[in-house]
Parts: C-alpha cells; structure tokens; sequence
C-alpha cells in the first residue's frame, strides 16, 4: 500500500480524505464470534489485494506503453 501510495504521489495524483474509523459500525468492528471476524477480515484483505493486483496492471500496461 505504502508503494502504491508513493507512485501515486509521484504521477501527481491527489489523494482523497483518509477514511476514518465510523464508515465501519460498531456492529461490524466490535464482534464476538471470531468466525465471522475472520470472514470479515478475509473479505477485507481479499478486496485489498484485489486493489492492489489491479494497479499493478494499470502500471504495467503504463510502463509498456511509454516503451513503445
């Protein structure tokens, strides 16, 4: 994250507000089952890594096209 951060820094772009901890209730950051909890969790870093795999795309198809 911290180099996808970077890059976009350094392309220009602007980032957004960071999100802030209330955009995720109570009901959904504080709970008892721990089965859930790591549903959640795996839903969350699958999501992320979704991201992160797509950037690394969008760079590379970048990269190649300023090769040509």
């Amino acid at each position: 994250m911290c180099e996808l951060q970077i890059a976009m820094l350094e392309k220009g772009v602007e980032p957004k507000e960071n999100i802030r901890r209330d955009i995720m209730g109570e009901n959904i950051r504080d709970v008892e089952s721990d089965s859930y909890r790591n549903i959640r969790d795996w839903s969350i870093y699958r999501d992320y890594m979704n991201g992160l795999e797509y950037a690394l795309t969008v760079f590379n198809h970048m990269k190649n096209k300023n090769r040509r």
